[in-house]
């Protein structure tokens, strides 16, 4: 029997794909969305084993931190990090390169608003 945290976690790692859906269209190739699942499952997983331990709130965040930030560098910044899985500072690099790329997309896509001319 699968417990109440359990289900609140599966439940959580299926809302944030839920919600990720509405990117689909938006982002090739679709790929991304079986990474973004697998990624949000290891970071569940270790969320989940943490509080069984039990380990204090904040390690199990740190821990999920630290899991997440170990993951995104061997899936996006492997060729910039040592041993291709510890990110240095060319690693946190290529992740502001990639989050100053998102940044940009994302203003040049977004749709604008027209505003109703007075002239009507």
């Amino acid at each position: 029997m699968i417990s109440g945290r359990a289900r609140l976690a599966i439940c959580a790692w299926a809302a944030t794909l839920t919600a990720a859906c509405a990117l689909l269209p938006l982002v090739e190739p679709s790929t991304w969305f079986l990474q973004a699942a697998l990624l949000l499952a290891v970071q569940s997983g270790v969320g989940a084993v943490a509080r069984r331990v039990p380990l204090a709130r904040p390690l199990t965040v740190a821990a999920q931190a630290l899991v997440t930030l170990l993951t995104l560098t061997l899936v996006f910044a492997r060729e910039h990090a040592f041993a291709g899985l510890i990110p240095g500072p060319d690693a946190l690099g290529h992740f502001a390169e990639l989050l100053r790329q998102g940044g940009d997309d994302v203003s040049r896509f977004a749709p604008r608003r027209r505003c109703p001319t007075a002239s009507g």
